[in-house]
């Protein structure tokens, strides 16, 4: 016989209202009078352990949260958790074990008729059932305790969804209904970080089917999902928190919502995102690589150094010092720097697969590099040409990035004389530390001081293979979006373009129109990817300085690196980055000179 708790929810569970032997009937049929029974075998369980472990236990579900999503969760402080909806109840157990294993405040907006079971009631701010595309905005009880438990620094857990994840045609797949607006509301109330949570899987195919012929059967069937998960183990990923006031940026509920959900169904894709519709963003290059040539005595290499000219010399700090020379001058660092550039290209999931990574190009550019000259080891480098000189003697193919992109004079001379960069790396051992890349900047800015005809910098920035497609294609939509210069992206076309999209239905990009910056990009990939840098360092130091980009090319000889083409007009840039590469006094002769330079055109 069911308790007298579970008899007061079971018509609650019922699509309708029928006579009680009929009621008994479906009870049986649908697994609710199954419910009950387990739930007497909780009780008998005892009161020591909380009940959402008592019943994971009982039906063999375990679930399981990397150590950095436990440590993107907030042990303290208030907080809103927002989280998918994909069973019905089993989540509920589940986030109530997980979160109140991290602290003991942690309770729930959810269904009032729940509240008539005791053991619940302590995680519960019940709401009214009824309407429930309605129900947090309409219970004015439930809004007033949920913004009371928040002030008293406790975690709130939100189903945004108000109903549990289903079949839409609309996306073809198994996701969540549109997100009630509420969530944002109380957001921009209590102004607390949102956390969130995606909880994997989905109920069964007979729950699907049944939900298209009517919503409510879908309610019928959910004890019967509870029941059929015995043995399961799920996993709970957790993003970065949102910050009040990146939502409150954007301009509506409605857009706030749908950026929430966005920011959790995107922690689906950590694993490869593969659609039966879609091909791969990308192909990873399989076949033999050559092994990476040996490096050269340090002592030969130290002697090439030593013997540039002064000027040669742009740079320094401590230990390291930055250099400019053309190839014929530096045999042995440039044989270094092919070393290098492949060592490094390799170990982020790039790279040419020869033994050092030098071309046709390296022979009449200039190369930028970083030695230490304690250690007698290259640091970084990069490779720069200079497209007036280049073009004068070699034409448009003389320049790099024309093997990736198809342009032609007109681009060229709309840009004015300019400085192709690219080839950038600085070696693993150095990685950890700014000063490298720092001290690369800081000699392009020296190159710039002496020549300040060059107000352009240009060239590919690098999106590896070592990202996964869908975060790749995430840093493509965001730059679209945000940093495309349009009116030139008619005279720039790519070589190679990428393949489908694989972003579709629940992870569609859903950037907002404001209110959202490169840093939330780095958020979300590092959600991802699970790596603390998030979007590549080059890309978003040329995004800091005002870099747009021009398109996009999938590099078949670099391991299919995607390439944005990226132009940065150093007149646009901010004055104080100005100031930092190139030097107060330095900067301001350099704006001088592009000032006249203006005056007589």
């Amino acid at each position: 016989m069911a308790t007298a708790a579970f008899q007061s929810v079971i018509p609650n569970l019922l699509p309708y209202r029928f006579p009680r032997a009929l009621e008994n009937l479906l009870s049986r049929a649908l697994g609710i009078q199954e419910i009950a029974r387990v739930y007497d075998a909780l009780r008998s369980m005892g009161e020591q352990r909380p009940i959402a472990d008592r019943l994971l236990d009982f039906l063999g579900v375990t679930f399981t949260t990397s150590d950095i999503d436990l440590a993107r969760i907030p042990n303290s402080g208030p907080a809103i958790v927002t989280a998918n909806h994909p069973f019905g109840i089993l989540e509920g157990a589940i986030l109530a074990s997980l979160l109140r294993r991290i602290r003991p405040d942690v309770r729930f907006l959810a269904n009032g008729i729940l509240n008539a079971i005791p053991e619940v009631r302590d995680l519960l701010i019940p709401v009214d059932p009824i309407n429930r595309r309605s129900a947090i905005a309409g219970n004015g009880r439930g809004l007033r305790a949920s913004l009371q438990h928040l002030r008293s620094g406790g975690m709130l857990v939100i189903f945004p969804a108000g109903e549990v994840s289903h079949f839409r045609w609309r996306d073809r797949t198994v996701t969540d209904a549109a997100w009630n607006t509420s969530v944002a509301r109380i957001v921009g109330i209590a102004g607390v970080p949102v956390v969130p949570l995606y909880v994997e899987g989905a109920n069964s195919l007979m729950f699907q089917v049944a939900g298209l012929v009517h919503s409510v059967f879908r309610t019928a069937l959910l004890c019967r999902e509870l029941l059929n998960k015995s043995g399961r183990c799920v996993e709970v990923r957790a993003g970065a928190a949102i910050q009040p006031d990146k939502l409150k940026a954007m301009p509506t509920v409605r857009e706030q919502t749908d950026y929430l959900r966005w920011r959790t169904y995107l922690l689906a894709n950590r694993e490869p995102f593969k659609p039966r519709t879609a091909r791969p963003l990308t192909r990873r290059i399989e076949g033999p690589r050559e092994p990476i040539a040996s490096p050269l005595p340090s002592i030969d290499v130290a002697v090439e150094v030593v013997g540039l000219a002064g000027e040669r010399m742009l740079s320094r700090s401590g230990d390291l010092e930055a250099y400019l020379a053309p190839a014929i001058e530096i045999p042995r660092v440039l044989h270094e720097l092919g070393r290098l550039r492949e060592l490094t290209f390799r170990a982020a999931g790039e790279g040419t697969g020869k033994a050092l990574d030098l071309d046709e190009f390296d022979d009449h550019y200039l190369h930028l590099f970083v030695w230490n000259a304690r250690k007698h080891e290259v640091v970084g480098a990069y490779r720069l040409a200079r497209t007036d000189v280049v073009r004068g003697n070699l034409g448009v193919r003389g320049l790099y990035t024309a093997t990736l992109f198809r342009y032609s004079d007109p681009f060229l001379d709309r840009m004015g004389p300019a400085l192709e960069l690219g080839r950038s790396f600085v070696r693993q051992e150095y990685q950890r530390g700014f000063a490298p890349l720092l001290l690369l900047w800081k000699g392009i800015g020296a190159f710039i001081a002496r020549n300040p005809q060059y107000k352009t910098l240009f060239g590919p920035v690098s999106i590896s293979n070592g990202y996964q497609a869908v975060s790749r294609e995430l840093m493509v939509s965001f730059l679209e979006k945000y940093a495309m210069l349009r009116e030139w992206t008619s005279l720039v076309r790519n070589r190679n373009a990428s393949a489908a999209k694989l972003l579709t239905g629940a992870n569609r990009p859903a950037f907002p129109d404001s209110g959202f910056d490169v840093e939330d990009l780095a958020a979300m990939v590092g959600d991802i990817e699970q790596k603390p840098t998030g979007i590549p360092v080059l890309l978003r130091q040329y995004l800091r300085l005002g870099g747009k980009l021009l398109g996009f090319n999938l590099d078949p000889k670099f391991a299919n690196a995607l390439d944005g083409l990226i132009l940065v007009d150093l007149t646009k840039t901010e004055p104080k980055l100005l100031d930092r590469y190139l030097g107060a006094r330095e900067a301001a002769s350099f704006l001088d000179f592009q000032r006249g330079q203006n005056a007589t055109r």
